[in-house]
């Protein structure tokens, strides 16, 4: 009989935005002069990603090709659902940025943070 070992209670304290959990889903796609790697848990987020850039013809380096890591991420805010006006505008993006780091803001939900320092990238809608 195989014994299961104990799991350690988690430590919130260790994690508390759970960034540094590693995503369930991971696709690695080559493009613009780079391999980009995106990490999700969303099975949704991950099809967006791969539609976007389906269809692009394969890059060829010379050199090993820089990594990028973009981290997808999907609230669980509950908002009411609006009905959605196709011929509208999305909402303007509000640009900030700090000290080597890049963000842009839509509403309180949906914004993305790129570091572009250490080729990193998190998108939250």
């Amino acid at each position: 009989m195989r014994r299961k070992r104990a799991r350690a209670p988690l430590d919130i304290s260790a994690d508390p935005f759970r960034e540094r959990r590693r995503a369930a889903l991971h696709e690695r796609i080559q493009l613009l002069g780079g391999q980009f790697h995106f990490e999700t848990d969303s099975p949704r987020l991950l099809h967006i990603a791969r539609h976007a850039y389906a269809g692009l013809p394969p890059h060829r380096f010379r050199t090993p090709a820089p990594r990028f890591t973009v981290r997808l991420l999907l609230t669980t805010t509950e908002r009411p659902r609006r009905a959605i006006d196709l011929e509208s505008e999305p909402p303007p993006v509000r640009p900030l940025a700090g000290v080597g780091i890049l963000c842009g803001a839509m509403d309180s939900a949906n914004f993305m943070t790129v570091s572009p320092q250490q080729r990193s990238a998190v998108v939250v809608v």
